[in-house]
């Protein structure tokens, strides 16, 4: 380091030198080395702390931003830089933020660099403090007067020639608060701030700054005016309360935001808040209010005046509140100010309300007083005045920091209002009056009559009248002049309140349209209309100086009605004339709009309506309407009847369009009808009177015929007869009523076929020993009463009338029988004969009988014939049932076509077809003769059964043979008609099935042949005797059968007889006959052919053929051929084998052998070869054949 004290261009010689002690060491020279010294300028070391504040000028209690800038100058390293700011008194400090930007520092303080030497530039150096760490950092929001901030740190900058300079800088913007608690229009504040730190060389920092911040006072003004309309209207106890409207404004200046703003009307006692509308022209505000200099004031704080924010209408009144009302919340939020009187925040704002309130329609304590009211007089009225107050509520909020602090006032305003009530009722009155009794059906004028009173003119007034049930419409017309108007309504008369004095000068109603207007024939609700009330009627009252206008209308009509001929809903009173006497309640209303201060919502179209009533009295003459129906007695199932209705009506009005419509019981059927005349139908219905007055038999006409319509032979459920109609042709007297009538008969007599299922019908006590089912055969007529009503015929009435007359139906039981039967046992692939018989007895005819036979599986169709002998018939089916103790005769099926199965068809093969008529008649006991159908069909059907009986059941042996049991079903089908309109008409299916079992015998064809010799034994030559028998049993014959004889070596023929005795033969055979009932006696073939061998011959013997023939009634082939045959013996002792055999066509079909023994003695002797000069066995047997005993052979 060099000596500070060293003058400028000193060289300071610096030498170093070495040394040693080594026997090798010489001497080092040394060179000193040469340094310079430069001795630099002086360097002004330099702290400087600059404070500004914007905007110099600013409102009380607002904002205000000043930046604190530190410049350090210097040699060595700066630490700890701590800033402090003592805030003036009243001021708070809100944040703060660390500036970044060396320039924007320099210029918002107008602070310089300084110049530096040896051409050292400062800009170049001048850097940001390091930093800062926050520790001290203050915190925001607090009430400290002393607020600190660091620590930063300044590192010196090398400059070479080992010279440093440090140039450093801190800049912090600190927002402020500026005390609100200011006595003089403004006042000044001084603003102080300290830097202290400390270099590195051990020297301490203390530098200070300061500026100068202007506050301006503000004065806060609250202004609340409340305007009402000092008279209003009010109507009397039908009418509403008189409308009015307050208006209220309220004006408001200061320097902090204002929240909650709320308004309070304390409306007097029974008045009633309808709605609000706001006032947003701020003008108007100010200059209502007083406050419009304001203007000019906020020019200066560049601040616009404008209403306040809001409102929150969430707690706002509903429309029909009373008492206190309270309406909010606003908020004025303060605004920035940057005119002549400095910055900061101002808050003004204004709120205007139009109030619209009902003042009640009784005053509690009112003075009486009257009102003129030009056209009806002076009106007693009474008035009395009210008190209604105001207040506004304001909240002033101090907000800093998250926190409020609130000011909470009231400005209050009073006002004065007068209520004047009429004694009249105002609004509609509507009443309506009809003249003297009338007969239903007839017209009747009616006169209706509306008055309007009112505060307020009326519009689209429209009249509806509501006819009571069955009244229509005909016509009306307006009067329109003044003097025929009151006239209509003395003459009606139409009674107004006594109160209400017209006279010529009263308005009338303005005719403004035709629309609504009823058409001719219109009923239930009908309107007229429109009319306007729109001319003024001046009032005034001297109590109270007060003075108006009201209005006034009048509209009458005369409305013609057609009265109902159906009076069930009017109400009954006295008879008139000793007929029944009905009053209606006729009731009118009206409709029409006023505009008015509605209760929910300014100024709307609010609906006038007012109601009415008179009474219409009719006279009824009762429509008598008779019905009936009546049926012959009793008939059968299928049978036909007759059935009469006959239909009286007496009544007022014309009737069109009767009809008849006949519901015949399930199972009938329409035949024919046939009109009766006056005298048959009125011995049914009888001929009543009108009131006291009967009617004239002789006056009743058969109806008018309009149209044909009748109903289709054969047709079922609804039937439909007519038109026809009855005029008013008949006149009578009742009493001083002179009334025409309409009275007229229908009558038919209408013929029926019942039916033959009668599961219908409801059962009742047998008839004749038959079940019984009874009918309801229901008749309607229906028909329309009509009157000419507007040069139309028109519908005033519907008629439906109900009759009904029991049927009774006598139960002939459908019989069907059905059997099939087949003979004793068949054989596998015999042929089996069957009958099968079907009797039908019934009440209709039948047609397309067709039999079913379904053949068993492997039987074959091979022919059928047709039985026409109906006792044969009946012997298979068994007795005939009876009907109601009868038996019918039966006789047989016509056979109409025939539909025959073809030979060897197998499954289901049909016959036919047949039909029945009604050819039997019986006599049954309360009904009389009655046609039945009896008759039968019979067939011989002959089938070939199979030869596999694995498809049958196995039942076990019968005659010995396995049995096969084959279900075989046959089914009769037929349909039962009714011949109708010369139609047969299907009314049935008959189906009817039976089964029979077919026993089929597993008998398989045996062929047996036997020889027996006896005695078995001969002698040598001698002869020998014996029985051939061949037994055959199967089923089929067979032909050709021959015997062959197969004679042993050495025998010769001798001769043959033919045995005919069967116990002979198997007894000496063994044979055993087939188990077969009714096996014929003789059971042997028969000799075709006979051929007689020549004696002596030998070899195969042959006797001819015979045949077998099955047997018809066992259906089975049994035959035995049975042949005694002698023959000459072989010469030579032996045992021989004679062979015999049974041939068919040249087959063998059966053989067999006897044995017969030549007796004598034999000698063999065998040996077996061998070579010459060897040894030779030999066998030596010695042999006997006989029948004895042999002794002593040697």
């Amino acid at each position: 380091k060099v000596n500070e004290n060293v003058t400028n261009a000193t060289v300071i010689n610096n030498t170093a030198t070495a040394d040693a002690n080594n026997a090798l060491v010489h001497n080092v020279n040394t060179t000193p080395a040469l340094t310079t010294v430069l001795v630099l300028p002086s360097i002004n070391i330099t702290d400087t702390v600059m404070k500004v504040c914007t905007p110099p000028t600013v409102l009380a209690g607002g904002e205000v931003n000043c930046t604190i800038a530190y410049l350090h100058v210097g040699t060595a390293d700066v630490k700890n830089i701590t800033i402090t700011d003592y805030l003036p008194d009243g001021f708070r400090y809100l944040n703060v933020s660390v500036l970044t930007d060396i320039n924007e520092i320099l210029n918002s303080t107008n602070l310089s660099l300084p110049e530096l030497p040896l051409g050292l530039n400062a800009s170049d150096l001048v850097k940001l403090a390091e930093g800062p760490t926050q520790e001290p950092w203050a915190t925001p929001c607090t009430n400290d007067s002393e607020i600190k901030f660091g620590k930063w740190n300044m590192t010196a900058n090398d400059t070479g020639a080992g010279v440093k300079i440090s140039v450093g800088l801190v800049g912090i913007k600190i927002t402020l608060r500026a005390s609100s608690n200011l006595t003089d229009a403004t006042t000044t504040f001084q603003n102080n701030a300290t830097v202290e730190a400390n270099e590195t060389n051990g020297n301490s920092i203390n530098a200070s700054g300061s500026g100068n911040i202007i506050v301006s006072k503000v004065n806060a003004t609250d202004v609340f005016v409340k305007k009402c309309v000092p008279i209003v209207m009010i109507g009397g106890q039908e009418e509403e309360g008189g409308i009015l409207n307050c208006v209220l404004f309220y004006t408001h200046v200061g320097t902090k935001d204002v929240k909650n703003i709320t308004i309070t009307d304390y409306m007097p006692e029974n008045f009633t808040y309808i709605n609000v509308t706001e006032i947003t022209n701020v003008s108007e505000i100010l200059q209502q209010t007083g406050a419009g200099d304001l203007s000019a004031t906020l020019d200066v704080l560049n601040v616009t005046v404008k209403t306040a924010d809001g409102p929150d209408k969430s707690l706002w009144p509903s429309c029909g509140n009373k008492g206190n009302i309270t309406f909010g919340k606003w908020n004025i939020t303060a605004q920035d100010a940057a005119g002549a009187a400095g910055a900061g925040k101002i808050s003004v704002g204004v709120i205007g309300l139009n109030i619209t309130m009902k003042a009640p329609v009784n005053l509690t304590n009112a003075t009486n007083t009257t009102v003129n009211i030009a056209g009806i007089g002076y009106v007693n009225a009474t008035f009395q005045n009210f008190t209604n107050k105001a207040s506004v509520n304001i909240t002033e909020v101090d907000e800093f920091c998250g926190e409020s602090v609130s000011y909470s006032y009231d400005v209050n305003e009073t006002v004065t209002i007068s209520a004047i009530k009429l004694a009249l009722p105002l609004g509609g009155t509507l009443l309506k009056e009809c003249p003297a009794p009338t007969i239903a059906g007839e017209d009747i004028t009616c006169t209706v009559a509306y008055l309007y009173i009112g505060v307020s003119p009326l519009k689209n007034i429209t009249i509806t009248d509501y006819l009571p049930e069955g009244f229509s419409y005909t016509n009306a017309t307006w009067v329109n002049n003044i003097t025929e108007a009151i006239e209509a309504i003395k003459s009606a008369p139409v009674n107004f309140p006594p109160q209400i004095k017209m006279n010529d000068a009263i308005t009338m109603a303005s005719k403004t349209g035709n629309e609504p207007w009823p058409d001719c024939g219109d009923k239930d609700n009908i309107s007229f209309g429109t009319w306007d009330v729109t001319g003024e009627t001046a009032w005034n009252n001297s109590a109270t100086g007060g003075a108006g206008t009201i209005y006034t209308g009048l509209v009458v009509l005369n409305i013609t009605l057609r009265t109902p001929t159906n009076i069930s809903q009017g109400t009954s009173i006295s008879p008139v004339g000793g007929l029944d006497t009905v009053q209606y309640q006729n009731n009118v209303s009206s409709t029409g709009y006023k505009t008015v201060k509605e209760m929910c919502g300014g100024e709307v179209n609010k609906s006038v309506n007012a109601s009415g009533s008179g009474n219409i009295t009719i006279v009824k003459i009762n429509n008598t309407d008779t019905l009936v129906k009546t049926c012959q007695t009793p008939t059968t199932s299928g049978g036909e009847v007759d059935c009469t209705i006959a239909y009286l009506h007496i009544g007022t009005a014309d009737v069109r369009n009767i009809t008849l419509i006949d519901y015949l019981p399930p199972g009938f059927q329409y035949i024919n009808a046939t009109e009766i005349n006056v005298s048959e139908i009125l011995a049914l219905t009888g001929l009543l009177s009108v009131g006291n007055t009967s009617i004239d038999a002789s006056s009743v006409s058969l109806a008018n015929r309009t149209k044909e319509d009748q109903p289709n032979c054969s047709d079922n459920g609804t039937i439909q007869f007519g038109t026809w109609e009855i005029n008013k042709t008949t006149s009578i007297s009742l009493g001083t009523l002179n009334v025409n009538l309409a009275v007229g008969v229908v009558g038919l007599k209408v013929k029926l076929r019942a039916p033959s299922d009668l599961s219908q019908g409801t059962p009742i006590a047998p008839i004749g020993g038959l079940d019984a089912m009874q009918y309801q055969n229901n008749v309607t007529v229906n028909a329309t009463e009509t009157a000419m009503m507007c040069g139309n015929e028109t519908v005033i009435n519907n008629i439906s009338q109900n009759a009904s007359g029991n049927i009774s139906v006598v139960k002939i039981n459908t019989t069907d029988t059905l059997v099939k039967t087949c003979p004793t046992p068949t054989t596998a692939g015999g042929e089996v004969e069957c009958t099968i018989a079907y009797l039908h007895i019934g009440v209709s005819e039948l047609r397309n009988i067709t039999l079913t036979d379904t053949l068993p599986i492997g039987f074959k169709f091979i022919e059928a014939k047709v039985m026409n002998n109906a006792t044969e018939i009946l012997n298979s089916v068994g007795n005939v049932p009876s009907v109601s103790g009868v038996e019918p005769n039966v006789s047989l099926a016509g056979f109409r076509n025939e539909s025959w199965p073809n030979f060897g068809e197998s499954g289901t093969i049909k016959f036919g077809v047949w039909e029945m008529n009604k050819t039997a008649s019986i006599n049954i006991t309360g009904v009389g003769n009655v046609n039945l159908v009896a008759g039968v069909v019979g067939l011989k059907v002959k089938l070939r059964a199979p030869t596999d009986l694995s498809n049958g059941t196995p039942i076990g042996q019968v005659q010995g043979f396995p049995a096969f049991r084959y279900k075989n079903n046959v089914t009769v089908n037929a349909t039962e008609v009714a011949i109708m309109c010369e139609i047969e008409n299907p009314i049935n299916e008959i189906s009817k099935n039976t089964t029979e079992n077919i026993t089929v015998l597993n008998v398989s064809t045996n062929d047996t042949i036997i020889k027996v010799c006896a005695p078995p034994a001969t002698s040598p030559n001698g002869e020998v005797s014996c029985v051939i028998a061949y037994l055959h049993a199967g089923t089929e014959t067979v032909e050709n059968i021959s015997i062959m004889d197969i004679l042993p070596d050495g025998f010769k023929y001798k001769n043959y007889t033919v045995m005919n005795d069967s116990s002979q033969i198997l007894a000496i055979t063994g044979l055993k006959l087939p188990d077969v009932p009714s096996l014929p006696v003789d059971i042997f073939a028969t000799r075709t052919e006979t051929n007689e061998p020549d004696e002596n011959a030998t070899g195969n013997i042959s006797f001819g053929t015979w045949k077998i023939e099955k047997n018809e009634t066992t259906n089975l082939a049994i035959g035995l051929v049975a042949l005694n045959v002698t023959l000459k013996a072989s010469s030579e002792a032996g045992i021989y084998t004679n062979k015999v055999e049974s041939q068919t066509n040249g087959s063998t079909i059966a053989n067999n052998s006897a044995t017969i023994l030549v007796q004598g003695p034999l000698m063999i002797k065998t040996c077996t070869p061998q070579f010459a000069g060897q040894n030779m066995t030999c066998l030596i047997a010695a042999i006997n054949i006989g029948l004895n005993d042999t002794h002593n052979v040697t």
